[in-house]
């Protein structure tokens, strides 16, 4: 059996639930989940088209940290690429190096403002190769077989590294948090106070955010 919208889709995804804190007590945000599946390109310049592969069968990749319990700093760049944006206001504007957290948001007038708090994921791009060229799927740390994508390689014509050859789709893993919901329950002040925002982790600064996923793509589906 499936969620999905598109039945053939087996595929798992995972990410951590977030609760409102008030007097102590943990109430639960209700959430949904979209996905999308992006093709990396030079749109300026047609050509620049690497080959794209589709999943290999039970692709198994884990994002972020779930034991974070810190807020980022300016000079911890080397992280996966997850952002915290507000629904239908600042998608295009953020970035995960400066909205990889919820210290943007705090005291920030424009969190009454919006329905929905999303945690933006981007998966990476680029699979290892095994000896006879076929990809991994999996490693010991469940990272070590991925990389995000690089600039265009023209001798290679390629987005991704040397090390990771293997072109794949880029999984885009939107968890949509439902604060109006919680507004009607709880009531705007609490609910709006960033400070009572916390992950099932324990997290309470967002920069814990992680998701994991299993590929249950049927293969022709993907060509």
């Amino acid at each position: 059996q499936t969620t999905s919208e598109v039945i053939p889709n087996l595929s798992m995804y995972w990410a951590p639930s977030m609760y409102i804190v008030k007097d102590g007590t943990y109430y639960l945000v209700p959430s949904t989940a979209r996905t999308y599946y992006r093709i990396t390109h030079r749109p300026d310049e047609e050509d620049k088209l690497s080959r794209v592969h589709p999943y290999p069968p039970f692709l198994q990749m884990i994002l972020g940290d779930a034991s974070r319990k810190t807020a980022w700093e300016s000079d911890e760049t080397t992280r996966d690429n997850i952002r915290w944006t507000l629904i239908g206001l600042n998608r295009a504007s953020t970035n995960y190096l400066d909205h990889g957290d919820w210290s943007y948001l705090i005291d920030n007038p424009l969190v009454a403002t919006v329905p929905t708090l999303e945690m933006n994921m981007n998966f990476p791009e680029c699979l290892r190769a095994k000896p006879d060229g076929l990809p991994r799927t999996k490693s010991p740390d469940f990272r070590s077989h991925v990389a995000y994508i690089q600039d265009w390689d023209p001798v290679r014509q390629s987005f991704c590294p040397a090390s990771h050859p293997i072109q794949i789709p880029m999984l885009n893993l939107l968890i949509r948090y439902e604060l109006d919901a919680m507004r009607d329950l709880l009531g705007q002040e609490t609910v709006n106070d960033v400070r009572n925002w916390r992950l099932s982790t324990g997290d309470s600064t967002g920069a814990g955010g992680h998701a994991d996923f299993v590929n249950g793509w049927p293969e022709d589906m993907m060509r």
